[in-house]
């Protein structure tokens, strides 16, 4: 089996991904928003609090990190761990039909964007 070469544009956008990686864990402590366990115990996940809005496929590894990190200044994200991810997910899909979180952020008066 051989291994193929990368092109040297592809191997900048993994290098300037990881580093907005690094970025996020830093602005979040690199820790669980929601159990606390370190990023040292455990792979800590992206979560988009309101929800995505766009399609991972389409961006590629630096445009979404990119985008995570927009997200991270509008306060749209938060790391969590792999557990208290899939919980969150659980909990947000039994919310009532018609009410969706960006509508339950407006009513408690929190500014989503």
């Amino acid at each position: 089996m051989t291994v193929q070469a990368i092109s040297p544009s592809a191997y900048r956008n993994i290098v300037l991904a990881d580093r907005i990686r690094a970025q996020l864990l830093e602005i979040y402590g690199n820790k669980c928003a929601e159990c606390g366990v370190s990023s040292d115990d455990a792979h800590l996940e992206i979560n988009h609090i309101y929800g995505r809005t766009w399609k991972i496929r389409d961006l590629n590894r630096y445009r979404r990190y990119l985008r995570y990190r927009h997200e991270a200044r509008q306060g749209r994200i938060n790391l969590l761990c792999p557990e208290c991810n899939k919980a969150y997910q659980v909990r947000r899909h039994e919310q009532p039909p018609g009410r969706c979180l960006l509508f339950e952020a407006w009513l408690a008066g929190n500014k989503p964007f």
